[in-house]
C-alpha cells in the first residue's frame, strides 16, 4: 500500500498509487484538480495534503474501478454522466484485482456532470473505451491527461464490457484530434496515461509514449479494422466480454473482440 508523489510540473504531481495507476494533481488559480483517484486502499485525501492545502475538484476521466476508488474522500467529483451506469457496476466489482471492497466510493447521485473547462484545463470527450471517456487539456503546461482513452502506452482495452463499437471509436477520435488541432496541441506538448509505466510494455516499440501522432495511428488502425483490411490478430487473456485479441498498426495498439468493429 501506499503512494509515490513527484513534481511533474511547477504546479502539478503525478501520484502513483500502488498498482501504478497515475492520478495527476494540479493547482491553478486557488484550487487543486485531481485528475482521477485510483483504487489504492490507503487515503488518498491525507497523501494529497502532504502537498496542497487547496480545495480539491476531482475530475474523473471515465467509471472504471481503477480511477474512482477513492473518490467518496471528496467533495467536488465531476464526470461524464455516460458513465455512471460503468460506475454503478464498478463500485460493486470483485474480478480478480479489481476488488472495490474496503474502497471508498463518491454515490453516483452525488457526481456532478463534468463542464467543458476548469479554469484554463479543457475537457475533451473522446468516447471508446467507456461511453463516457474524457481527456484533459492543460495549455498552460502543454500537456494532456487521457486517462485510458488511447491505452497508456501498451494499447487501449476495447474488449470490456460497455466499450463502443470501432466506428464509434474512430468518430471520436476524430472529433477529438480536431479539437486538440484546434487548441494547439502538436507533437511538442507531452500526453500523460492513466497508468505509470506501461510505455514501456508495448509490442511496438519500447517506450511507446502517447503522442498526437498516436491518436492518429489509432484513427488509421480503426479503419483498418472496419475496412477488413490485412491485420495480425493475437489471441490474449483479459478482461473481456466475449474472446478479446491483440493488434497493432504504427504506434497504435488495441485489445478488442471482434464483434466490435461491426
Amino acid at each position: 500500500m501506499g503512494y509515490k508523489t513527484q513534481k511533474l510540473y511547477e504546479d502539478t504531481y503525478l501520484i502513483r498509487d500502488t498498482a501504478e495507476e497515475a492520478l495527476y494533481l494540479i493547482e491553478r488559480n486557488n484550487k487543486a484538480y485531481l485528475i482521477d483517484t485510483g483504487m489504492d486502499h490507503d487515503s488518498l485525501k491525507e497523501e494529497i495534503e502532504k502537498f496542497t492545502n487547496l480545495p480539491v475538484i476531482v475530475l474523473l476521466t471515465h467509471g472504471h474501478i481503477d480511477h474512482i476508488g477513492m473518490s467518496g474522500e471528496f467533495d467536488d467529483v465531476y464526470m461524464d454522466p455516460k458513465d455512471l451506469d460503468v460506475y454503478r457496476i464498478h463500485m460493486n466489482m470483485h474480478e480478480g484485482n479489481f476488488e472495490s471492497e474496503g474502497l471508498c466510493f463518491k454515490q453516483p447521485e452525488e457526481i456532478k456532470p463534468v463542464k467543458q473547462q476548469y479554469d484554463d484545463l479543457k475537457v475533451i470527450p473522446l468516447p471508446g473505451h467507456t461511453p463516457g471517456s474524457i481527456i484533459i487539456l492543460d495549455p498552460h503546461n502543454k500537456a494532456v491527461y487521457t486517462g485510458d482513452a488511447i491505452g497508456s502506452g501498451c494499447g487501449v482495452w476495447m474488449q470490456i464490457p460497455y466499450a463502443l463499437t470501432i466506428p464509434e471509436y474512430k468518430a471520436g477520435l476524430e472529433t477529438a484530434v480536431e479539437e486538440l488541432e484546434k487548441n494547439g496541441v502538436d507533437d511538442t506538448w507531452k500526453f500523460h496515461g492513466g497508468h505509470y509505466g506501461q510505455e514501456n510494455m508495448s509490442q511496438v516499440q519500447r517506450p511507446n509514449p502517447l503522442t498526437l501522432q498516436l491518436i492518429k495511428d489509432m484513427m488509421e488502425l480503426c479503419d483498418r479494422l472496419m475496412h477488413h483490411e490485412k491485420q495480425d490478430f493475437t489471441e490474449v487473456n483479459f478482461i473481456s466480454d466475449g474472446k478479446p485479441f491483440y493488434t497493432a498498426w504504427k504506434t497504435a495498439e488495441m485489445i478488442l473482440t471482434k464483434e466490435r468493429i461491426v
